[in-house]
């Protein structure tokens, strides 16, 4: 009867209001320990509690799962491996899983990849899916894809995982240690380089997935120096996509090394090596429009303003997105009297042309759906319109996060003021109250278009994560709160993305250090009232950091991939 009762309450949906307690005595501990305003994570002890689960690699089984039966059936969608097998895989020893993992690959991973499945959009079927048949090492990395993925939701698929993943970056680094290079093997290299980095997004956001991204830039890069490599080839176009599309996104989560985009003449020496680069410790300053203008060069022009299927909105948007990312990393420090003059004026203005920019923007829908619009389902049509629009929902949410940050307002939004030296403690707390409108309304914007179309949305591995991110973090109203709990709660049911429970956990950690600093700001105004001081000046260095970075710092420092 109790078992009953909680059922029937756990489907009814409940309409009254909401009220957080979302925080414990670890989460205050955690509060007055830990220091955001480093570019380094303080030395403090955080609970484990915090931490995220250390996922790079898999808890070691003693002894490999035995079973008579293996959980799939031969149907005629099976792809049989003894019969398609080419010469180059005929002496390789096939595991129990291994027909079913192949199978899955082609049958579900394949489908639900990109919002377009032909052989123009769907690069993972008609691309990687014919390498795997003919090297090995491209057969283990998606057959550990789709171990992994099946990992979430079946823990006896974890070993499997670990050791094809382990067959494939064995195979990886045995093709970086040679000293040249040819086309064919480049192109294999960035095959098995882009699988594992996906591998790893998965695999909850492990680490790693960032020394493979930093990977796949040098290996951008050497095929520049190559004439021979054939720069159109289908997939070598993907592999930029990929880069890019993971490289800007990375961009707005946490911090990467500010250098510049390595110079293909400066830049000596045939050997791949593998790693981030280091960090510009000199003078010199990375351009505002350096990672803007190498990204652009390896995206194809004639489809900018097009919503690319893999990537669920268009390049342009996307290269917004890498600017507002760099307005935020190259902003001076008060006082830095070399520069600081020039940037300010600088970044006023570039903040405000990527306002307007972002307003007018206009995301196509691909060719193939202008041509045929008429045979297709009209819901396909508004989920891919609905897909963009919430990324560029999250691209305005992401500028109004930059935009601000204290150390930009105080450079940029001194001109508003007009007839002040200063920024007057009323015109602080106006710029706070436009900020805080215009942020709620965005979040309210984007929650309502995820939950119209998350049938659909959630289909496809283009599913707009990035925006829902940004906006659960800057969700203070508790039904925005709620909303936002509801939808990381569908995704996780499905139990297909790897990445999506971190996400949460970090939103969910925001809000925590939110919550605290707003009641801990509060105390200590009123204390200094009581004792007749002035008033209390928050600190607001944390805000050279955002508030997702922090968060994922006192999360163990992780890496969290929202793509």
């Amino acid at each position: 009867m109790k078992h009953n009762t909680l059922s029937r309450c756990q489907n009814e949906e409940y309409r009254g209001s909401s009220m957080f307690l979302n925080t414990t005595t670890y989460d205050v501990e955690v509060y007055l320990q830990f220091d955001c305003t480093n570019r380094q994570p303080a030395t403090a002890s955080v609970p484990e509690q915090y931490k995220l689960l250390e996922s790079s690699t898999f808890t070691a089984v003693a002894s490999h799962t035995t079973q008579t039966n293996p959980p799939w059936r031969e149907t005629e969608s099976t792809l049989d491996l003894y019969r398609i097998c080419p010469s180059g895989l005929t002496s390789l020893e096939i595991g129990i899983f291994d027909p079913y993992l192949l199978s899955y690959f082609e049958a579900v991973v394949c489908s639900s990849s990109t919002l377009l499945d032909d052989q123009n959009n769907n690069p993972y079927r008609h691309l990687l899916l014919p390498m795997a048949l003919q090297s090995v090492s491209i057969y283990h990395a998606v057959l550990a894809v789709s171990a992994q993925i099946l990992s979430i939701s079946n823990f006896q698929y974890r070993t499997t995982a670990l050791e094809h993943s382990i067959r494939a970056t064995q195979a990886l680094s045995v093709s970086l240690r040679q000293d040249n290079h040819e086309p064919s093997g480049l192109r294999e290299m960035e095959a098995l380089t882009l699988i594992l980095c996906w591998l790893d997004i998965t695999n909850s956001s492990a680490p790693s997935w960032i020394t493979h991204l930093y990977g796949m830039q040098k290996m951008l890069e050497y095929a520049k120096k190559l004439s021979s490599h054939p720069q159109n080839d289908s997939l070598h176009r993907f592999f930029n996509r990929y880069f890019a599309f993971h490289w800007v996104l990375a961009r707005t989560a946490f911090t990467l090394p500010q250098t510049p985009p390595l110079n293909r003449k400066s830049d000596s020496g045939t050997r791949l090596l593998t790693g981030p680069p280091d960090n510009d410790t000199g003078s010199r300053r990375p351009s505002l429009y350096a990672w803007t203008e190498y990204l652009s060069s390896n995206l194809p022009w004639e489809d900018m303003d097009q919503i690319d299927p893999y990537m669920g909105m268009s390049g342009s948007l996307l290269l917004l997105i890498n600017d507002i990312a760099e307005v935020f990393q190259v902003t001076v420090l008060p006082g830095d009297s070399q520069h600081g003059n020039q940037h300010q004026n600088m970044l006023r203005a570039k903040l405000s042309r990527l306002k307007k920019s972002l307003t007018s923007i206009q995301q196509i829908r691909p060719s193939v759906y202008q041509a045929s619009a008429g045979n297709r389902d009209a819901r396909a049509l508004s989920n891919i319109s609905a897909i963009a629009e919430a990324y560029r929902l999250g691209a305005l949410l992401f500028l109004y996060a930059v935009s601000s940050s204290k150390l930009i307002r105080m450079e940029i939004w001194r001109s508003d003021i007009e007839g002040n030296d200063e920024i007057s403690d009323e015109d602080e707390d106006n710029n706070e109250n436009k900020f805080s409108k215009q942020s709620d309304s965005l979040v309210d914007d984007i929650l309502t278009l995820i939950n119209q179309e998350f049938r659909t949305m959630s289909q496809s591995a283009a599913l707009p994560l990035w925006p829902l991110f940004l906006a659960g973090c800057f969700a203070t109203d508790d039904s925005h709160r709620m909303s936002v709990l509801s939808i990381f709660d569908r995704l996780e049911r499905l139990q297909r993305f790897g990445n999506i429970t971190p996400a949460r956990e970090v939103v969910q950690c925001v809000w925590k250090q939110h919550d605290l600093g707003s009641q801990d700001d509060r105390k200590r105004r009123k204390s200094a009232f009581r004792r007749g001081e002035q008033e209390y000046e928050p600190n607001y260095a944390h805000k050279t950091h955002l508030v997702w970075e922090c968060a994922m710092k006192i999360l163990g420092n992780c890496k969290l991939s929202l793509t």
